[in-house]
């Protein structure tokens, strides 16, 4: 099926829906790290169905809108889930928010991206690991203003570090509070790095102090034993992680999507999974993971459970062995 018939259904499927309503409390709170002028990066994580796609996708309609000029990117795993989910979703929202394309956005299925009437760009792609580019040089040429990478989660760290640093474009352009143009170059400096260089601005048109506009990226994903979760949410162990400053975290469930009658009828559907996926997709506990009988080998730490011990002869001797790792070893 071509990109313009699936997008078609999906906006089709919403013609007699109503508007945006109302985020939930975990969306309000990512759009606040997301338009501050603290953090870079982060995750929107949690169980299935709070609507994680949506808001990426809402927020980068809106910084296209906002900021005219400016370039966003949308990735995926491979172009099939690209296809299939985040397009839908992302025209979905285009609906919702009333745009008009042909007025307010043209879509070309040839370069995947949407030109919007101010001249911003949002592109789609994915970012499937290729064995000859294991670095990803091929983003090296690239600059967007801000980036939203949905199931961050298969998505290699590697490739999604190497897309952090294509974040450069337009940034110091536009005042982040009034959008502002040629903000930079019109407005008084008021903070310098170590060389003099400037840093910080007071806007020219609302006085505010400005960076301009941070690269922002975000990420979405579900529970699981994920590089996500390492990076943004716990270790191994369970304890938190300590997130450095230009970072953020939302955890979110089912519950803070604000259409409930979904969120009554997904948890129906949730309720049948296999315990370690419902656990993960409806409870949004990060450390369920699915039984598969090897949990002993990941867990065994020798300074914990081995020790030196007098040998008795008057006792008996246990001894096992298990090659269930490698079972060819004899």
């Amino acid at each position: 099926m071509e990109a313009e018939e699936i997008i078609e259904r999906a906006v089709q499927a919403v013609n007699d829906d109503g508007g945006l309503r109302p985020f939930g409390q975990g969306a309000s709170n990512a759009w606040h790290y997301m338009t501050d002028q603290v953090r870079t990066e982060g995750l929107f994580g949690g169980s299935a169905g709070p609507g994680k796609s949506f808001f990426g996708c809402a927020f980068e309609a809106w910084a296209a809108m906002r900021y005219p000029g400016t370039r966003g990117i949308i990735l995926r795993h491979t172009y099939s889930d690209l296809l299939e989910s985040t397009m839908q979703t992302f025209h979905e929202v285009l609906a919702k928010m009333r745009l008009r394309p042909g007025q307010d956005y043209w879509f070309k299925s040839q370069t995947n991206t949407i030109y919007w009437a101010g001249g911003s760009t949002t592109r789609f792609d994915y970012l499937s690991p290729d064995p000859k580019d294991p670095e990803y040089r091929r983003l090296s040429s690239r600059a967007y203003t801000r980036a939203f990478c949905d199931e961050a989660d298969q998505l290699e760290e590697a490739g999604v570090e190497a897309l952090a640093g294509r974040l450069r474009y337009r940034l110091t352009h536009y005042c982040h509070a009034c959008a502002a143009q040629h903000m930079a170059v019109r407005s008084e400096p008021v903070d310098c790095d170590d060389n003099g260089l400037p840093l910080q601005w007071a806007c020219y048109n609302c006085g505010a102090w400005t960076y301009g506009l941070l690269p922002k990226l975000l990420l979405t994903g579900n529970p699981g034993p994920w590089w996500t979760r390492k990076r943004y949410v716990c270790n191994d162990d369970g304890t938190p992680v300590e997130l450095k400053p230009h970072q953020f975290r939302v955890l979110v469930t089912l519950d803070d999507n604000p259409d409930k009658a979904q969120v009554a009828a997904y948890r129906q559907v949730l309720l049948k999974r296999e315990d370690s996926d419902r656990a993960r997709l409806l409870d949004g506990d990060w450390m369920a993971e699915r039984k598969t009988g090897r949990e002993f080998f990941h867990a065994y730490d020798g300074t914990k459970h081995r020790a030196r011990i007098e040998y008795d002869p008057n006792k008996a001797l246990h001894w096992t062995m298990d090659f269930n790792t490698a079972p060819y070893i004899t």
